[in-house]
């Protein structure tokens, strides 16, 4: 049986911190928004630009993945910026909203999400809809 795509996104960010060592401690330190940055470049790279700073052989990395591999990560991204937030407080603070960019493309890429999810397989409907949860939720 393959794994859901919540089960796929929780062994990813697993992955990030036990094997990367990209825990909390790390994802503190990032501002401006860069965990959700890199989940929205993962998402579309047409759309979105690999966080400023960040190293490139990692953006090369995840253009190289398949389709599921960089929902994944999506994913793992963003689970890694909700904890950043929870540590910091309950990210209500005005600092950590989503910057106007990411509000203004959210609804366009709820709409290239729902209209991809017609053509990828079955098992990626859940990384999927992980993800529009949780661009829903960053949207308020």
């Amino acid at each position: 049986m393959k794994k859901t795509g919540i089960e796929l996104i929780a062994e990813e960010r697993r992955e990030m911190i036990e094997k990367h060592g990209w825990d909390l401690s790390n994802d503190i330190s990032y501002k401006d928004e860069q965990l959700l940055k890199a989940a929205l470049f993962c998402i579309d790279q047409k759309r979105f630009e690999w966080p400023f700073g960040w190293i490139i052989r990692f953006r090369m990395k995840i253009l190289l993945k398949t389709r599921v591999d960089q929902l994944k990560v999506a994913g793992a991204f963003i689970a890694a910026e909700i904890d950043r937030l929870q540590a910091l407080g309950d990210g209500t603070d005005k600092e950590n909203r989503p910057t106007a960019q990411l509000i203004a493309a959210a609804p366009e890429m709820l709409k290239a999400l729902i209209k991809a999810r017609r053509s990828i397989p079955v098992e990626a409907v859940e990384a999927f809809n992980a993800v529009e949860r949780a661009i829903k939720k960053a949207i308020g």
